[in-house]
């Protein structure tokens, strides 16, 4: 006989608990409340002024936390490309965009409008291997499969 311990929903059923949970939850809620506690705007004020000094003085680390806290870290380029490194084929992206909205005809022209002008923006310096025809140009090429 086996016995449900969870519900049609994945919630556990009543009587049968999930687990034992996070068994450091609480010393860290005690040591993050004292910390918060303690720690005045005075404080944090000092820190920073001896941060930005450290900062000046160049050091690289806390040139590094300063610019992250303050203006954010720098967004990470992804670069796209096939297997092996070859590259990406536009063609194939655009049709498999083009038969994923198949059932929503609006929003397929719509894509397929947006996908020409970016083609005709970049006048086919986009960076990808395809045969020249602009999504759109076409309808149906453009949900043809790849």
């Amino acid at each position: 006989m086996v016995i449900e311990k969870r519900g049609t929903n994945g919630r556990f059923l009543p009587g049968h608990c999930g687990g034992p949970g996070n068994p450091h939850a609480r010393k860290v809620h005690r040591l993050r409340s004292t910390l918060l506690n303690t720690v005045t705007s005075t404080d944090i004020e000092e820190i920073v002024h001896k941060l930005i000094s450290m900062a000046k003085g160049g050091d690289v680390a806390a040139i590094k936390e300063l610019l992250d806290r303050t203006i954010g870290k720098p967004v990470t380029a992804v670069e796209l490309s096939g297997v092996d490194g070859e590259p990406l084929q536009f063609v194939r992206f655009q049709n498999v965009i083009m038969q994923a909205l198949a059932e929503f005809p609006e929003a397929r022209i719509a894509v397929a409008m947006r996908l020409k002008e970016l083609i005709d923006v970049q006048d086919g310096s986009s960076g990808f291997v395809g045969d020249g025809a602009g999504p759109g140009a076409d309808d149906e090429s453009a949900g043809a499969g790849p």
